[in-house]
């Protein structure tokens, strides 16, 4: 080889090199780089650690729905409401829009900014989960409907800002259910479905090993 063919061949190289240095093949595309950086925000919920309590505050209102022992069977009750059962429809459905959430689509990561898309502690909906042993699975703060200009002709997406309480990163999201602030709205009310509202007067519920009722 002469010494023409051998500087080409060194030029070469060295752009090969650089080639690989900035792309990153290995990496793959930006579809799959994206995918890998996104992540489940909460993987304890996937895990096989059994859910024991779920808590959320907002507004000055508390709702804690927890998973008890009644004569030994398990069942799911809303302790400010006497322990009244919970709907487990409802209960299912905001466990599921918390385990859908992922670490994609970043809104913003300026703590400054919480306020403003509610998501602070103050303005936010915070949503607690932990399991039967008292293990923190997830936290997290949703905020406000995501603003759009439908004038322009652009297809309305619903997605809520989320922000897991522990960080600054705030998300934009779709999958999740923006839960009931009100204790009674958790309640399992299925035995009234059959029942005409117009036959009601009063409804009383009494507990007999309390003798509290409402």
């Amino acid at each position: 080889m002469n010494a023409r063919n051998k500087v080409l061949l060194m030029c070469f190289l060295l752009i090969l090199i650089c080639t690989v240095a900035i792309e990153k093949p290995w990496r793959g595309d930006a579809h799959q780089q994206t995918y890998a950086a996104t992540l489940r925000m909460f993987p304890k919920l996937h895990e096989g650690d059994g859910l024991g309590r779920v808590r959320i505050k907002a507004q000055g209102k508390t709702t804690t729905i927890a998973r008890i022992l009644d004569q030994g069977k398990p069942r799911w009750v809303v302790r400010e409401m006497m322990d009244h059962p919970a709907d487990i429809a409802r209960v299912s459905s905001l466990l599921e829009s918390m385990r859908a959430l992922e670490t994609r689509d970043v809104e913003s990561v300026n703590p400054e900014m919480q306020s403003a898309y509610k998501v602070s502690e103050a303005d936010g909906i915070r949503v607690e989960a932990w399991n039967s042993d008292g293990g923190l699975l997830a936290d997290v703060i949703a905020g406000s409907l995501r603003s759009q200009d439908v004038t322009t002709g652009q297809i309305p997406v619903l997605e809520f800002f989320v922000r897991p309480t522990d960080s600054n990163v705030v998300y934009r999201t779709g999958e999740f259910a923006i839960p009931f602030q009100d204790p009674a709205e958790w309640c399992d009310t299925h035995f009234l479905s059959k029942v005409d509202p117009e036959q009601l007067n009063t409804i009383q519920r009494i507990d007999y090993v309390t003798q509290e009722s409402w």
